[in-house]
């Protein structure tokens, strides 16, 4: 059993530049179009949660390692769940509180978000135990890598916040799409420095730049309650729709979007999701949280 190792970080005052961003500047249409990645995404295996030893599962967000760990945060018994490349449960770690989110920062560290505390805590991956404290001071939820020395926050009314590594918080993006939303977002970013947010109540997913200018929304027929987001690699973005049971791929520009998976590749409910492109997997939180699905890009 692993030994519970309590934080308790002093809280500190941290100024941060704020940003305010444009009005809308574009509702970009729905366009099935070939995609620029010319890979094909197939099923690798399902794994049932339940035949883990995880009495009746639901797993939410989930987060890829180089080395292909994976840690998924469990919703209904309050833990993450560590598994081996091969998909095996490495380890079942209790957590204090309801987590949203999760990314990897590092090879040694990750994130989570505390809804009901208000909070991020940045793990130690190998001790699998809680080293850092930052509040938030309100409802946050999605989560993502930003850059090697920070990553960024989605909160329920006051936008983005950018946090390193260290804890400090160092920039709030105060986006008029993204205040007062009072629902949880989801979050991706890439190499560029975009942003990406899906909206699950009103079907939208929003990009802004790194210098918080909104960039476009989209909205499409083939993409119903928006959940997890994640880069592929080439600046474009996949994201899970959890009532049309799919997997979309949409452009850097989001001009341009295509449904890669779907229910006859064994997509159900999908909610978090993630894709190494080293490793060239994206791995889903499927079947309403009872199944952690592994496809790989041949």
């Amino acid at each position: 059993m692993l030994k519970k190792v309590k934080v308790e970080p002093v809280i500190q005052q941290i100024p941060v530049n704020t940003i305010t961003l444009s009005p809308a500047q574009q509702t970009v249409p729905y366009e099935t179009k070939k995609s620029m990645t010319s890979g094909i995404l197939t099923l690798n295996k399902h794994i049932d949660i339940a035949k883990k030893g995880v009495k009746e599962p639901v797993i939410i967000d989930c987060t890829i390692f180089k080395n292909g760990q994976v840690i998924a945060i469990e919703q209904k018994h309050t833990c993450l769940l560590e598994f081996t490349s091969s998909g095996i449960l490495r380890r079942n770690v209790k957590i204090l509180s309801q987590a949203l989110g999760i990314a990897a920062i590092d090879e040694s560290l990750f994130a989570i978000t505390e809804s009901e505390r208000d909070t991020v805590r940045i793990y130690d991956k190998q001790r699998m135990s809680s080293i850092r404290e930052v509040s938030i001071r309100e409802h946050c939820s999605g989560i993502t890598k930003y850059s090697d020395s920070n990553f960024v926050v989605g909160c329920n009314a006051g936008g983005l916040v950018l946090i390193g590594k260290n804890g400090k918080k160092e920039k709030v993006f105060h986006t008029k799409e993204l205040m007062h939303l009072n629902q949880n977002i989801c979050l991706t970013s890439n190499e560029r420095g975009h942003i990406f947010c899906s909206f699950s109540k009103n079907n939208t997913i929003l990009s802004i730049d790194s210098r918080g200018i909104l960039r476009f929304t989209f909205q499409c027929e083939k993409l119903k309650s928006p959940r997890g987001l994640t880069c592929d690699g080439n600046s474009n973005i996949y994201v899970s729709g959890y009532e049309t049971n799919n997997i979309i791929w949409i452009s850097n520009d989001g001009k341009k979007s295509k449904e890669v998976l779907n229910s006859k590749n064994g997509i159900q409910c999908p909610t978090g999701i993630d894709y190494d492109t080293n490793l060239a997997i994206l791995t889903v939180c499927n079947h309403n949280g009872s199944k952690m699905s592994i496809y790989s890009m041949k």
